[in-house]
C-alpha cells in the first residue's frame, strides 16, 4: 500500500531498465485539488503485460494529472475498448512503434497528449484522442514518428474514422495539433486525411523532417547544401498539403545529429532567408556527447538600412537604419539536445523572433 495524496496529489516515478513492472498493490495519489502524477521508464514495453491494464490501475490510483510512459525498447499498443486518461498523457516508444485503437483523453488547464515513436505510429479507425483545455488555457496534441534509428520503419498512419479533438470545454476551436514525421522523397511519410480527423484546432501543422548525420563542425558548405535540399522539398508543399487536407500547415524540419560532439562553427547559422510561403520551420541540433554553439544561431532579425521612417521630423523620404531589426511574420524554432553539455560560447547567442527555443542537456548548460 502506498499513500501519496495531499492537497496537490502525489507523485510516483519508477525506472525499470530490466525486469517487469506490475501495479498490483494499492496506491492512493488523488489530492484534494489535483490528481496524482506518474512516470514510468521501462527497458521493454513487454515488461508491463498490457498497456490497458496499467491504465486502469493508474486511474484507480488517482493518477489523473500526469501520466508519462517511456519504453526504451518494444511497442506500445492501446487496444479497442481500452482508455488512458489524465490532464497530460505522454507515450514514448524510443525504439519501437505505437498503435492506438482505444481512447486517450486529456482534460483540464493546458491539457496535452504527446505520442512519440521511433518506428511507425498508427491511429486506428476506432481511435479517439482528445485534449480539452479550459477557457483561456489552450490544449495541444503532438504526434511524432521520426525514423531516428534509420531502420526504414517509420511514418504516421491516420486511418479513416480516427478522431483527434482539441476544442476547449466551451466548444471553441482554441487547441493545436502538431504532427512530426520524416520526409519521403519529395513527399512525407504520412497516410490519412488530416482535415477529416481533426476538430477544434486553431492551428494544425506537420513538420516534415530530414535527418542529417553530421560529425564534428557544421560548416557554411553544410548549411548551403541543406538549404538547397529544403528549398527543393518545400517547392512541393501545395501538393502535399492538398493530399493530406492540411492547407497552409506544412513546415520544414531539419534534424542534425552526431554520434559524438556536434559544433556550430564560428560562421554561425542565420535562417532569416529560409521562408516557404511566409512560413518558417524547426531546426533540431542533437549531440550524443556535447553540443557546442560557437557561432550565432539566429532567425527573425535583419539589418535594415531604411528601417524607421523619420520623414515627419527630417523631411520627405527620410529614414533611419536599424541593426538587427525584428522581422514580421513567423520565425524558426530551435531544439538543442545533448546527452552531455550544451555550451554556448562567449560573445555569441541563440535567438529567434516568434519561434521557440527548447534546450535539453543531460549535464550542464
Amino acid at each position: 500500500q502506498m499513500l501519496l495524496g495531499g492537497a496537490q496529489g502525489g507523485t510516483l516515478s519508477v525506472e525499470v531498465p530490466n525486469g517487469e513492472f506490475k501495479l498490483a498493490g494499492k496506491i492512493d495519489a488523488q489530492g484534494q485539488t489535483a490528481g496524482g502524477r506518474f512516470s514510468l521508464d521501462v527497458g521493454d514495453s513487454a515488461a508491463l503485460g498490457g498497456l490497458g491494464t496499467l491504465a486502469e490501475g493508474l486511474r484507480t490510483a488517482g493518477m489523473t494529472d500526469t501520466v508519462r510512459l517511456n519504453a526504451r525498447n518494444g511497442d506500445w499498443n492501446l487496444n479497442a475498448g481500452e482508455s488512458l486518461e489524465a490532464r497530460l498523457v505522454a507515450l514514448v516508444a524510443e525504439r519501437g512503434a505505437l498503435g492506438i485503437d482505444g481512447a486517450i483523453t486529456a482534460r483540464g488547464a493546458d491539457a496535452a497528449v504527446e505520442l512519440t515513436a521511433a518506428d511507425a505510429l498508427r491511429l486506428g479507425s476506432g481511435s479517439k484522442i482528445t485534449a480539452q483545455g479550459t477557457a483561456g488555457h489552450e490544449s495541444r496534441l503532438t504526434i511524432a514518428a521520426v525514423d531516428s534509428d534509420s531502420d526504414g520503419n517509420g511514418g504516421i498512419v491516420l486511418e479513416s474514422g480516427a478522431k483527434l479533438e482539441v476544442q476547449d470545454q466551451d466548444g471553441k476551436a482554441t487547441g493545436e495539433v502538431a504532427f512530426r514525421t520524416d520526409r519521403s522523397g519529395q513527399d512525407v511519410a504520412f497516410e490519412g486525411d488530416i482535415a477529416g480527423a481533426v476538430t477544434g484546432s486553431a492551428r494544425t501543422t506537420l513538420e516534415a523532417v530530414k535527418v542529417y548525420q553530421k560529425s564534428g563542425t557544421i560548416s557554411a558548405s553544410d548549411i548551403a547544401t541543406w538549404k538547397s535540399e529544403t528549398d527543393a522539398f518545400m517547392a512541393n508543399m501545395d501538393g502535399i498539403e492538398g493530399r493530406l487536407g492540411l492547407q497552409g500547415g506544412l513546415l520544414a524540419g531539419l534534424d542534425i545529429r552526431s554520434q559524438g560532439n556536434l559544433t556550430l562553427g564560428n560562421t554561425g547559422w542565420d535562417l532569416v532567408d529560409w521562408r516557404y510561403g511566409g512560413r518558417a520551420g524547426v531546426l533540431s541540433l542533437t549531440a550524443a556527447d556535447t553540443l557546442n554553439i560557437n557561432g550565432k544561431l539566429t532567425d527573425g532579425f535583419r539589418d535594415e538600412p531604411n528601417g524607421i521612417d523619420i520623414s515627419a521630423i527630417a523631411g520627405p523620404g527620410a529614414s533611419m537604419p536599424v541593426k538587427d531589426m525584428l522581422q514580421t511574420g513567423e520565425s524558426w524554432s530551435f531544439r538543442l539536445n545533448a546527452r552531455d553539455d550544451v555550451r554556448v560560447a562567449d560573445n555569441t547567442f541563440v535567438r529567434t523572433g516568434t519561434g521557440d527555443i527548447e534546450v535539453n542537456a543531460g549535464q550542464d548548460l
